[in-house]
């Protein structure tokens, strides 16, 4: 069954976070090995997953559909952070992180292995497509919301442009590129080049559950559920926008309306919009100002909440 394979998937998180409790894994390991992931291991997936698929009217019509429902959601979810911002009186630079939580999942580090266990390659390259959707959205939309107003430095010409288009175009996204283009050029991909991306992309499950555990591992959950505006925010992460946007797509599935969406851009999305806070915030935060700290512990905080609610979330999913 489905629900025993993600049981099994976040069970490897647990294995991470032993390890390191147990002292064979140190928590500054963590990093080197998210390099590792998102440079190495996820590009292969993502590459493998989209070029492996044909091209037919209905992928073309899937990647249009999670196109679309994304960017609906991503709208809603804006809504529902805003709602909290003004009704927990959260003011700027803080307003713009708050904001980031409610827009942004960890759709890379955790969707797309939850992705693959719940539709294989034709969930993968779903994943991919969303995610490519909310990396534009990120480093546009987002990186304004994690200056929080503040007046940046004056740039500093070319090098300052070709740093934006190094945090634009990253690994995940050139992945995505090259995989769309070889969809559309329908150019098969050579069996020994096929292999390789397969067995190292089987590395991004394990690794990117295993770190996940080593982040928990450092944490402190009670200084964690201490702090309400977070718990609020985990709150609309991981439920909340979930609702809103089950109840975006449940229309096109009970076949109320004329227009039908396909059942994998259902499960898909939903799976984008339910997973927790996204890790890329942390560094970003960082690196223009905004309070670390707190985008720190929001992920932290949403991880750790997210070890019963996505397993749920998937257990209904499975149902579809």
């Amino acid at each position: 069954m489905v629900i025993w394979k993600i049981l099994g998937v976040f069970f490897i998180c647990v294995v991470g976070f032993a390890a390191n409790k147990l002292g064979w894994i140190p928590a500054e390991a963590g990093k080197p090995l998210s390099k590792l992931v998102v440079n190495i291991s996820m590009p292969c997936v993502i590459v493998y997953a989209i070029a492996e698929q044909e091209l037919n009217r209905s992928n073309i019509s899937a990647l249009v559909e999670i196109t679309v429902v994304i960017l609906v959601g991503t709208a809603l979810s804006y809504v529902a952070g805003l709602v909290q911002c003004r009704l927990m009186g959260i003011s700027w630079p803080e307003r713009g992180l708050f904001l980031n939580f409610a827009l942004f999942s960890n759709n890379g580090f955790l969707g797309l292995p939850i992705s693959y266990t719940l539709l294989g390659a034709n969930g993968l390259y779903l994943m991919s497509v969303a995610n490519t959707v909310t990396t534009v959205i990120m480093f546009s939309v987002g990186i304004e919301f994690s200056k929080g107003r503040r007046k940046t430095a004056p740039s500093q010409g070319g090098k300052a442009t070709l740093k934006k288009l190094a945090e634009f175009f990253n690994p995940p996204i050139i992945a995505c590129v090259v995989g769309i283009i070889l969809f559309f050029l329908q150019a098969p991909l050579p069996s020994f080049v096929s292999d390789v991306l397969h067995s190292i992309g089987a590395t991004m499950t394990p690794l990117a559950m295993m770190i996940i555990g080593l982040q928990l591992a450092g944490s402190s959950p009670r200084a964690l559920i201490a702090n309400k505006r977070l718990l609020v925010a985990s709150l609309i992460r991981l439920i909340i926008i979930p609702l809103l946007v089950m109840a975006l797509v449940l229309p096109f599935y009970l076949k109320l309306l004329p227009v039908g969406i396909n059942t994998g851009v259902i499960v898909i999305s939903m799976v984008n919009f339910m997973t927790p806070i996204a890790v890329s915030l942390v560094p970003m935060s960082d690196e223009y100002g905004n309070n670390t700290k707190l985008a720190a512990e929001a992920v932290i905080q949403s991880t750790l909440f997210s070890m019963a609610t996505v397993p749920i979330g998937c257990m209904l999913l499975s149902l579809l």
